[in-house]
């Protein structure tokens, strides 16, 4: 599935996706789709770790147009929010 066929099945079928809630916001799985890992700067001397897509997403500020992916560090296990 693409992701414009994912944002189309999401828009038109939200009932098929499971929302929660959680620290940053409102969030839900993202079904077939799965965005590629990403690097993030991790600490205050600018080392980048690769990290792992969960397969979920955030909405910020309950803006419907907010939503980024998330990332985990497979060091520590941090979440990281991008697109």
């Amino acid at each position: 599935m693409t992701r414009e066929e994912y944002l189309d099945d999401l828009y038109n079928h939200p009932e098929n996706y499971e929302l929660e809630t959680d620290s940053f916001g409102v969030r839900r799985y993202m079904g077939g789709y799965m965005p590629i890992d990403k690097s993030f700067v991790t600490d205050d001397e600018g080392t980048e770790t690769l990290c792992h897509a969960t397969g979920y997403e955030i909405c910020l500020d309950n803006d419907p147009d907010n939503w980024w992916n998330e990332y985990e560090n497979p060091f520590t296990g941090e979440l990281y929010l991008g697109r």
